[in-house]
């Protein structure tokens, strides 16, 4: 009974152009399995009452109209309205800190032209986001001619500690509604490496697909758009997967359902140096940053003389688990004695949606489900086997999907808040996001000068994690509050030293 399209040029020419339909019907029967559904969810109602009661109230209430701007997602909605939805609380609104550092800083100048391409190409480089009281009103609304002094920005340090300062400060910098949300900040740095740090909204895009548009900005040495090959591979992999049969499906939702319920009542964590249980951070306080490097090699190493079946994933989580474990030690937390129980959200990108609108090819389509940390065990093997047993239940889990479902639910109904709210307890019964992403594999060239290395950010309500892959060196960038974890930068060694050791031990 629904179908939906946008009456924007598609690159499907064959593509009828349709609106969506929505019979009466349709709208009872979707509110009446819906709204109990996210009622339960939201914990305003106990399972059993809502199942036999709210079920027939519901079936009167009148679905709310679609979104506005068909081309939204509904992560975009709520993203575009995290700053309500999350209570004022997510920092800067929701931002991600892209930082390229080269040997050869580009001129505001041709840093601007290196741009265009991307801007031109990508609505949303073009375009503000209006929140609205309702999410569903939210947009993006194209503005006339870009204020590129704005939008790109010069800046000159002498010293890789003043250049690493001033990404920092950027980090804490929130950026105008009143532009399109992105800026680009020229570091020029007389004394070492210097950064070109693309700040934007995450109500812009998702990780995946901003990577997938910059090959508009982008460049391989012979000239050609930088492309992830990995990115294909792993979709690929993905058509080639075998689904499950439909009584297996049914079960594993079933299952992930009443999951998803609990989620916002979980067990609270342990209490540890690295989160405080049910808590997230306070968004007065500034963020710091840490990012180190370590050899992509010894990653592919370890990979290859560990278990049948291991993955580079598995390997970088139980990495992971192995550098808390060393930071727990070094700050004498009485809680390592105790097989820690430790928790983390995971950005896990979605395919990519057939028939987006030309211009359209950048948004958000991402779920972040629950994942174990391997801290718990005291050795590396038994945290590999742990991790492994993690990331092959992720694979197949269906609550990222529910939960976000689930949201969207309540947005329709105008309870963006009581999303906010649920998603907020949510947060705070994890220690960290935990994020890993393949990134280049060869290196690539913004305005001719070389990309010696990356660092990615995002100033979220709790300590995030970015793993990067780039040019055989993989990057750990922390962002986190200091008041929290005092000594990020002895955690980012941390994951440095266990890599190293376990290495050593083959």
């Amino acid at each position: 009974a629904v179908r939906w399209s946008s009456t924007a040029p598609s690159r499907e020419s064959s593509q009828q152009k349709e609106e969506m339909v929505v019979t009466p019907l349709s709208r009872n029967l979707a509110l009446g399995i819906c709204v109990p559904i996210g009622l339960c969810y939201a914990g305003w109602l106990p399972s059993a009452f809502t199942s036999t009661v709210a079920l027939g109230v519901t079936l009167a209430i009148w679905l709310r109209s679609p979104p506005s701007d068909t081309t939204m997602t509904p992560l975009d909605l709520f993203m575009v309205n995290l700053d309500r939805v999350f209570q004022s609380k997510s920092p800067c609104k929701g931002q991600i800190i892209a930082c390229m550092y080269t040997d050869d800083c580009p001129s505001k100048d041709e840093t601007i032209s290196a741009l265009k391409p991307l801007v031109f190409q990508n609505k949303r480089f073009r375009a503000r986001a209006i929140p609205a009281a309702s999410a569903l009103q939210s947009t993006f609304q194209e503005v006339g001619a870009l204020d590129w002094d704005y939008h790109v920005r010069q800046h000159s340090v002498s010293s890789t500690k003043e250049a690493e300062k001033l990404v920092e400060d950027l980090c804490n910098t929130e950026i105008s509604f009143d532009h399109p949300l992105w800026v680009v900040d020229v570091v020029s740095n007389t004394g070492g490496r210097s950064p070109i740090v693309m700040r934007m909204n995450h109500c812009v895009g998702d990780g995946l697909r901003l990577v997938r548009c910059s090959g508009a900005l982008l460049r391989f040495e012979d000239g050609q758009p930088a492309e992830l090959e990995l990115i294909k591979k792993m979709s690929d992999r993905k058509s080639a997967a075998k689904r499950p049969p439909p009584h297996s499906l049914a079960i594993q939702f079933v299952a992930d359902f009443v999951r998803v319920l609990k989620m916002p009542m979980d067990v609270p964590e342990t209490a540890t140096v690295l989160h405080t249980p049910k808590t997230i951070f306070d968004p007065a306080n500034r963020r710091v940053i840490s990012t180190v490097r370590v050899p992509f090699s010894k990653i592919r190493d370890i990979r290859s003389k560990s278990p049948a079946g291991t993955t580079i994933n598995d390997v970088v989580l139980a990495a992971f688990g192995g550098a808390i474990r060393r930071y727990m030690a070094a700050m004498k937390d009485p809680a390592l004695a105790t097989a820690p129980m430790l928790r983390a959200l995971c950005a896990v990108s979605l395919p990519d949606l057939k028939h987006r609108p030309i211009g359209e090819e950048v948004y958000n389509n991402f779920i972040m489900p629950s994942l174990d940390l391997p801290v718990g065990a005291e050795s590396r093997e038994q945290r590999l086997e742990l991790a492994k047993a993690t990331m092959a239940k992720l694979k197949t889990s269906l609550t990222g999907v529910i939960a976000l479902g689930l949201s969207y639910v309540l947005s329709q109904l105008g309870l963006e808040s009581v999303a906010g709210d649920t998603n907020l307890k949510i947060f705070a019964n994890h220690s960290v996001v935990y994020s890993n992403v393949p990134g280049f594999e060869k290196p690539v060239f913004l305005a001719g000068k070389k990309i010696e290395d990356f660092a990615v950010y995002y100033n979220n309500v709790l300590s995030q994690t970015v793993f990067l892959t780039y040019n055989d060196t993989m990057s750990f960038s922390l962002i986190t509050d200091a008041a929290v974890v005092k000594q990020p930068h002895a955690l980012t060694q941390a994951f440095v030293d266990e890599v190293n050791d376990w290495h050593k031990a083959l």
